[in-house]
């Protein structure tokens, strides 16, 4: 619950910088932070799905991060950073489950491309605007089928004319994807009032997304462009659904009132309940 409620407090402030800032002309530099949205969202829905494997694929990717980073200190200086001393093999996959949790943990195509109705072109789409390259540049330097280039202070119309929208709809889809997280894990009238209502306006289903088998070829460049272009929710809409997604969190952000809701939801194993009775001891 603690894992989550971090994710989800992370998605939401981001969705909002997104939602204020993409309407204005240099809106496309917030394309990384759409791009982080929909990792913490798939990132909530893995989670939802691995369970247990999951928390402990989370603290042997951890571990592993620490290790590495000691790693690369010490190559590059040669030295041991001073009074620190290298993250020991605290955790290890000890099941193939936890195996398989640590290997989806680690692959976001993996990870992201195995929820229906979380296409992972969306997020392969926006890698353009994120990882220096041609389509970056382009954004502010386009150039024709003749060759003729321009050089502007803001970005052209043809990516203004897609990427916006799309990533304020992207934005709310995956917001409400981790609300539906929350809906199933605590059991609160309003955020259930509140998560359907936000589905409704975006033509969501109030489900959670169900694992799948990826073997189709992603679509084409063309067919993103023309999503994104064709999108039906209106910029206008999506802005206050995203306010109100972070103006209503679905708990208090106090650890023993989150606490004192996870004992009441029916489907929670009896090792977290267990936990949570360690907690208020």
């Amino acid at each position: 619950m603690h894992v989550l409620w971090g994710w989800w407090q992370w998605l939401t402030e981001q969705s909002l910088v997104v939602a204020r800032l993409s309407s204005q002309p240099q809106g496309l530099v917030v394309m990384p932070i759409v791009r982080s949205v929909g990792e913490h969202a798939d990132l909530m829905l893995w989670l939802a799905e691995a369970g247990g494997d999951g928390i402990k694929a989370l603290h042997i990717s951890a571990q592993q991060h620490q290790q590495r980073l000691y790693d690369s200190y010490v190559e590059e200086q040669g030295a041991a950073p001073e009074g620190v001393t290298r993250q020991p093999d605290l955790y290890a996959p000890a099941t193939t489950s936890e195996a398989e949790a640590v290997s989806g943990l680690g692959s976001v195509e993996q990870r992201a491309g195995s929820f229906e109705g979380v296409p992972y072109y969306v997020y392969r789409a926006l890698s353009n605007l994120v990882h220096a390259g041609l389509s970056t540049s382009r954004v502010y330097s386009p150039v024709d089928d003749q060759g003729t280039g321009q050089l502007l202070n803001t970005p052209s119309q043809g990516a203004l004319h897609d990427w916006p929208k799309a990533a304020l709809a992207d934005c709310a889809v995956r917001c409400c994807e981790a609300a539906l997280v929350f809906s199933r894990e605590v059991r609160s009238l309003q955020l259930s009032e509140q998560v359907e209502a936000w589905c409704s306006s975006l033509g969501l289903s109030t489900q959670l997304p169900a694992r799948i088998t990826r073997s189709a070829q992603p679509p084409s460049w063309e067919v993103v462009r023309q999503a994104a272009s064709n999108a039906r929710t209106d910029v206008s809409a999506v802005n206050p659904i995203l306010e109100r997604l972070a103006a209503v969190p679905p708990a208090s952000g106090d650890a023993a009132f989150v606490l004192r809701v996870v004992r009441q939801v029916g489907k929670a194993s009896r090792a977290l309940s267990r936990w949570a009775e360690s907690q208020d001891a």
